[in-house]
């Protein structure tokens, strides 16, 4: 700043390595922070998975070791209860297991785009769920309009609407009547959405909805492994998109995901 002559081409090397230089640092410094951001979560997802398996496992060798050692003395109606237990408690390992695989795999796996049909994809989700919906005695609607192919990994999608579908009828309590698939598009997103009548989602737990292993905070709810919106976000942020929820005045529960229209 306090040099009299004009920069020659020495110095203007020299001031190129120098910003070179302070890039690099600052480079280093970010991925050192996203390192420690990554070992962070994944403690807290190995933890949490350590906890929740962990959890069944020590009940269903409790109840084994009971059955083993009372076994005759037990009565019919206490051995079916237990064996139910035992069943519950493998099948809640199964599941937590299964999700697990599934997010993972979500994170890793290359999409593999194609041309889709989403009326077809709502269609399929909904036989999935048809039984659910008549015995809640739930109503089906799809939005009407007509809606363009999308480019997108079919079994992402399918994931995707799977898991919104089984929030909706897990969590939406008694009040739950009907469940509503609609499409929107913006410049460069197509929006889809599964919207449902039930029980309203607080505003405190909206921001962290989609993290892992969250869990609605009700002790009466029914329990879930907290990773079926996380798998949700992260195929919208594979198809470079995101996820979010909105609740409406009228009480109805709205939750999104976007896929960018240039896969």
């Amino acid at each position: 700043g306090n040099k009299r002559e004009d920069y020659g081409e020495k110095d203007v090397k020299q001031l190129q390595l120098l910003i070179e230089g302070m890039w690099q640092i600052l480079k280093r410094k970010q991925t050192e922070e996203e390192l420690i951001k990554q070992a962070v979560m994944i403690k807290h997802f190995t933890n949490t998975v350590s906890h929740d398996l962990k959890n069944p496992a020590v009940a269903i060798h409790g109840l084994a070791k009971v059955l083993r050692k009372k076994y005759g003395d037990l009565s019919k109606e206490k051995l079916e209860n237990f064996i139910e237990q035992i069943v519950k408690g493998a099948e809640q390992i199964v599941t937590l297991s299964d999700d697990i695989n599934v997010y993972i795999s979500t994170k890793e796996a290359p999409l593999d785009l194609k041309s889709l049909d989403l009326k077809g994809i709502w269609q399929t989700t909904r036989e999935e769920f048809i039984l659910r919906l008549r015995k809640g005695r739930i109503k089906w609607r799809e939005a009407g309009l007509s809606i363009p192919r999308i480019r997108a990994d079919q079994t992402g999608i399918l994931r995707a609407y799977r898991n919104l579908v089984d929030n909706a009828l897990k969590y939406g309590g008694s009040s739950l009547s009907e469940i509503v698939l609609n499409y929107e598009s913006s410049r460069t997103h197509h929006i889809l959405s599964v919207q449902n009548d039930g029980d309203i989602i607080q505003p405190q737990e909206m921001a962290s909805i989609f993290e892992v292993f969250k869990r609605k905070g009700d002790a009466s709810a029914p329990a879930g492994t907290g990773l079926g919106l996380a798998i949700v976000r992260e195929i919208a942020e594979h198809h470079k998109g995101k996820s979010w929820v909105e609740s409406s005045a009228e009480g109805k529960t709205t939750f999104y995901f976007s896929i960018d229209k240039n896969l």
